[in-house]
């Protein structure tokens, strides 16, 4: 590099680079100014300080953006801050491979289909190194990589990383009222990703008990704990009135009423106005009838125990669930009949070897807008399934104390419009699941259209589009009164989805059952 004081520079003459005065400004009486960043070694060779930092110079302060609404989208992701050493080649890899795999870019869907993941690295970014956050992504990635890859070192790394995680996330809890709104969505993000992890590690080191199924999976709640952390920090935000940050809030709420379903509890007060969190159009009063699904299994969870069903008690009360079930099952199909156009699909028939994706039910396939429009037909249909399935149980037990013929004709009637219902929801789940696999080319590539992107891989399903199916499926094969070819073929689907996200719990629902509709 030529190196010239400034006053030469400007009049664009050579210069001798003597400092602290040179030759030429010396002789012409000039005065001789040069940059602070070229510096004179003691070698006296001349070099420039390319960084300003590393001559000594204070930084300024980092500067903290202000919370927007709605993160940025990050496209590229590669700048970012991971270690490239060769001795944290596992954390490179595991890191890259939950980017590539689970994690949705925010224009791959609209919002309707955002889940949580859609809005870790926003916050990741912003959190400090060695954060609850950083340290909860660290623990999943290495789950999910080393689950996928069989590799014992990375399941290791994740465990300690879990360990970890919760310690760091009590303390940071310690002082909630004073934290700013920023770092507590970072700990609701934290919370998320470490129920994604005990959701991957559960049935790994935590010994399977061999307990019978029941009605809500008591099994896995008393170790998945996660989602109520969740719900306590979303509770907390408002009792100290913070404002909502709606998209991230709005996806936690959505998980956590698919959470309070399976549990048979009714959503908590405050989270049950959709429209608080920015809920709107049809994805709205989808939510709206989950949240009342919520509370109807719930008020119905006595027709699941024995116990509960012996003398004495009032045959009214099945008459009386039957009644709320008919009336939500008509509010729900309503939905149905006056979408906008971009909410309905299409349907086409074709043999069972489509596109390689193997037998495809009835020969029937639905297409859809977007997969986020997909992915809120399928609730739709789980919880129409679930509801007519509460009614069939009540309707079934109120048959079994009516004396008159002409009474259990009438219920025997609504038995079968029931099991009529179930068999075409279920029909119609299973003709919009293949949409989610990825399709087989005449290459011999499998491609998924997703956004404005078209993913090229080997595998059967992405696990970001497989987290999609993974609740309704879980829903439909717990049903008690499908039939049971459709059972099978779609636990045969969920089984693929519990292996491409690489989750235990799913696992365990196909392999063993954990809850009953």
């Amino acid at each position: 590099m030529v190196f010239r004081c400034q006053t030469c520079k400007s009049r664009h003459v050579k210069c001798d680079a003597v400092q602290p005065i040179c030759s030429r400004c010396k002789k012409a009486g000039r005065t001789c100014k040069w940059d602070p960043n070229d510096h004179v070694a003691e070698t006296g060779l001349h070099f420039k300080i390319e960084n300003s930092f590393a001559g000594g110079q204070p930084r300024r302060p980092r500067k903290v953006k202000e919370l927007v609404s709605e993160p940025v989208d990050f496209p590229s992701l590669a700048p970012l801050s991971i270690p490239a050493a060769p001795s944290h080649a596992v954390d490179v890899q595991a890191f890259h491979y939950w980017l590539e795999n689970f994690m949705f870019r925010l224009k791959d869907l609209p919002d309707i289909g955002h889940e949580y993941n859609a809005y870790v690295i926003f916050h990741w970014a912003r959190a400090r190194p060695g954060s609850g956050l950083h340290l909860g992504l660290f623990a999943y990635s290495h789950a999910v990589f080393g689950r996928a890859n069989r590799m014992e070192k990375a399941l290791e790394d994740a465990a300690r990383a879990h360990s970890q995680a919760i310690v760091t996330m009590q303390k940071e809890m310690e002082d909630f009222e004073q934290l700013p709104d920023e770092n507590i969505d970072q700990l609701l993000v934290t919370t998320m990703l470490m129920s994604s992890y005990q959701n991957t590690m559960y049935g790994i080191q935590i010994p399977h008990p061999s307990s019978a199924v029941d009605e809500v999976g008591s099994r896995l709640w008393q170790s998945l704990c996660h989602h109520e952390g969740a719900l306590a920090l979303l509770k907390l935000r408002q009792e100290h009135g913070r404002p909502p940050y709606l998209p991230l809030h709005r996806v936690v709420r959505r998980q956590v009423i698919r959470t309070c379903i399976l549990r048979g509890v009714p959503v908590p007060d405050f989270l049950q106005s959709g429209g608080d969190y920015g809920e709107e159009g049809p994805a709205l009063e989808v939510d709206a009838f989950m949240v009342r699904v919520a509370t109807l299994r719930n008020k119905s969870m006595f027709l699941l125990s024995r116990e509960s069903l012996d003398p004495p008690f009032d045959t009214q009360i099945f008459e009386d669930v039957a009644i709320k079930a008919l009336e939500l099952h008509s509010a729900i199909a309503s939905w149905s009949e006056s979408l906008p156009e971009d909410w309905t699909f299409s349907t086409r028939f074709s043999s069972e070897s489509l596109n390689g994706r193997g037998h495809v039910y009835s020969n029937t396939l639905h297409t859809y807008f977007t997969h986020g429009h997909a992915a809120i037909w399928n609730r739709y249909r789980a919880i129409q399934l679930i509801v007519n399935s509460i009614r069939l149980r009540s309707l079934s037990h109120q048959l079994e104390t009516l004396d008159y013929p002409s009474q259990r004709s009438l219920v025997v009637i609504q038995q079968e419009a029931c099991r009529n219902n179930m068999e075409l929801l279920t029909a119609d789940l299973c003709a919009g699941v293949l949409f989610f696999f990825n399709s087989l080319d005449p290459t011999g590539l499998r491609t998924l259209q997703l956004g404005k992107f078209t993913i090229t891989t080997d595998d059967e399903i992405l696990p970001k589009v497989a987290g999609l199916l993974a609740w309704p499926l879980t829903v439909a094969v717990s049903c008690e009164y499908i039939t049971e070819s459709q059972r099978q073929w779609l636990k045969g689907k969920l089984k693929i989805v519990a292996k491409s996200l690489g989750d235990a719990v799913l696992e365990s629902v196909v392999e063993q059952g954990e809850f009953r509709f």
